[in-house]
């Protein structure tokens, strides 16, 4: 038993959780804690950070998808001369991608309208009002 949570404790072995390796010993975790109480503190630890990494790689992937399925929104909104508005796109994102948007991802979707090549229509406005400014003076 030493032996097998000594090689999960030095990361030979995905672990996933400690629930996962006391299944796999067919014993109980209190038990293993009674005895192993390093080694459970060692290989809970790991897999506490295996389960954020796999968690981070998720959300990057769901963010990567997001930006790519966005881009494609507004090159077709374009394509049929429609203005890709956030709104718009978020709603073709959840009825068509069924894909939804949170506060954090609105960055993504003003990065594809860019990338798309959409200007944002307060700049054309604001450097409108600044000309007629500074032809006032």
């Amino acid at each position: 038993i030493k032996n097998v949570l000594t090689s999960y404790a030095a990361g030979e072995r995905l672990c996933g959780s400690m629930r996962a390796v006391a299944r796999e010993l067919a014993l109980d975790r209190s038990v293993l804690h009674r005895h192993f109480p390093e080694l459970v503190r060692q290989i809970a630890r790991l897999g506490q950070q295996e389960r954020l990494d796999a968690a981070v790689a998720r959300e990057i992937e769901r963010r990567d998808r997001i930006l790519a399925c966005a881009l494609r929104i507004v090159q077709m909104l374009l394509a049929q001369d429609i203005y890709p508005s956030w709104r718009r796109i978020e709603s073709i994102l959840r009825d068509q991608y069924q894909v939804i948007i949170t506060r954090r991802d609105n960055s993504l979707l003003r990065r594809a309208q860019i990338q798309g090549g959409v200007l944002p229509k307060r700049t054309e406005k604001a450097a409108e009002a600044r000309r007629v400014m500074n032809s006032s003076r």
